[in-house]
Parts: structure tokens; sequence; C-alpha cells
């Protein structure tokens, strides 16, 4: 390895943008993961809004509604996100080659006239060389940028699922004892008749 070799450093510039469209191309197909998250979330979360304005009051409402504020606010934060994750942004590619052998080369052939051949190629190999820099910047931080954003969403989604797991077996677990307690009422007035 020869680093001060520039068709090494190019060599090695286009092998690293390679890497890195590869990671985020990983990171895009993650995004049907958390769709299907979502839709978990979504399928209940009317009741969960619902059921404090069936509450008759007391401490039980307060703590229920401090509970669906929380999971509302992580299930935001956890939206803006997946927002940022799944918003599009520019992924940098290589030029055509033919702008180099042919747009840079005859640039340079025309400020550089007395030069031979074998020096314009090598302005040329610089200039492709700062082109796949340049590229190679961006995406990195491109990919950094998306994968700090899925990872905040990750770890926001989980505490997002489990405060909805709570406050979801909450409400089943008082809309059964609900149900119960109707019933049992409706078997009293069948059995005691009415006089």
């Amino acid at each position: 390895m020869d680093f001060t070799n520039i068709d090494f450093q190019i060599e090695l510039n286009q092998k690293t943008i390679e890497f890195y469209h590869g990671l985020s191309d990983k990171i895009q197909n993650k995004i049907s993961f958390l769709v299907v998250i979502y839709t978990f979330i979504f399928v209940y979360i009317i009741e969960l809004i619902k059921y404090p304005f069936t509450l008759k009051g007391g401490c039980e409402v307060y703590f229920y509604i401090f509970f669906l504020v929380v999971f509302l606010i992580l299930l935001v934060a956890s939206l803006v996100f997946s927002y940022k994750l799944i918003n599009p942004e520019i992924t940098l590619f290589n030029n055509n080659p033919k702008v180099f052998y042919s747009d840079v080369y005859d640039k340079y052939k025309n400020i550089l006239q007395s030069e031979s051949d074998e020096t314009i190629n090598l302005y040329i190999k610089h200039t492709y060389l700062r082109e796949c820099e340049r590229i190679l910047e961006h995406n990195k931080n491109l990919y950094i940028r998306k994968s700090s954003y899925f990872y905040k969403n990750v770890v926001l989604l989980l505490l997002t699922l489990i405060s909805y797991v709570l406050i979801s077996s909450y409400v089943i677990i008082q809309k059964k004892n609900e149900k119960t307690q109707i019933e049992i009422s409706n078997i009293k007035e069948l059995l005691i008749p009415k006089t």
C-alpha cells in the first residue's frame, strides 16, 4: 500500500464510497420494520385515547392521562425521527467518466497548452480524486446522520412500545372487569323476580 500513489488513493476512495452506499441502503431497508411496529401501535390507539372519557374520576384518571401523555410524547418523538430517516436526502455519485476524459481533459489542455499528456493526466487524476473525496465526505456524513436517526428512533420506539403495552393492557383488563360486573348484575336481575 502506497498512500502517496494517486492511483491507490483513487481506488481507496472509490471502494469506501461503495461501502457507504451499501450501508445507506441497509438503513433504508430497515424502514419496513418500523412500519410494522407503527401499524401494531395504531391498531388500538383510538381506544387508548377514548378510555379516559369513560372513567368516572379520581386518581385513576390522572394517572392514566399522565401515562397516556408520556406514551403520546414518545410516539410523536419517534415519528419525528422516522420522518427524518425517510426524508430523502441527496446521495452523491461520481460524474460520468466522459466528463473527465473529455470535458476536464479539454479544460486542462487549454489551460496547460505547453504541458505533455502525462502532466494533463496527472491534473485530471487529482481533479477526480478531489471529487471522490468530496463525495465520500458527503455520503459518510449522510450515513452517520441517518444511522443516528435510526438508532434514536429504535430507542424511542422501544420505550413507546413498553408504554403502549402497559397502557393497552390496563385498558383491556379494566374493560374486561366492567363486562364481568355488568354480566353479574344482569344475572341478579334475572334471578330475582320483580314485584
